[in-house]
């Protein structure tokens, strides 16, 4: 279960469940303890989300905010710019809780940069460290890449997380 606050006093609490066909994700988004707005997403596969749960936080703070009719959002009428503020404040604070969990990687990649005598031992180091990640997966031949790009390439990947 993961929870972020935003705005004044309001919080979404989210939890993933397993389903016959896959999973899916719930989110709650309350003020002072009182449910104001209940979403789910269903996928087969994974997700492709900046950070968990994104896509139901998004809907949550939608339902509870967007008070346009079905009309005027077929005639494209502007969204309430406390959607996009509520949304971009949970993203924000959501995306660097995320990122602080790859911090221990990012540091023993550095120490690998020290420990290492040539191009090769750091490259194959640094991708040994971030192969660790769940969910990053290398090409099959990421191997046969000259040492120059594959160190272009995990460099890049570390500028990412």
């Amino acid at each position: 279960m993961k929870t972020y606050s935003f705005g004044e006093g309001y919080q979404v609490n989210c939890r993933s469940e397993k389903t016959r066909y896959g999973f899916r994700h719930l989110c709650e988004l309350t003020k002072d303890y009182n449910v104001i707005a209940k979403t789910k997403a269903c996928y087969y596969n994974r997700t492709w989300e900046a950070y968990e749960f994104q896509s139901v936080i998004h809907q949550a703070i939608n339902a509870a905010f967007d008070n346009r009719t079905r009309a005027q959002q077929k005639k494209g009428q502007e969204i309430n710019p406390l959607i996009k503020q509520y949304c971009d404040e949970v993203d924000a604070r959501a995306r660097g809780i995320e990122a602080k969990k790859f911090d221990p990687v990012k540091m023993v990649c550095a120490v690998g940069a020290l420990l290492t005598d040539n191009p090769e031992e750091r490259a194959n180091w640094d991708k040994r460290m971030l192969s660790t990640i769940p969910g990053i997966d290398f090409p099959d031949d990421f191997d046969s890449l000259p040492v120059e790009e594959q160190q272009r390439r995990l460099d890049k990947a570390k500028e990412v997380l």
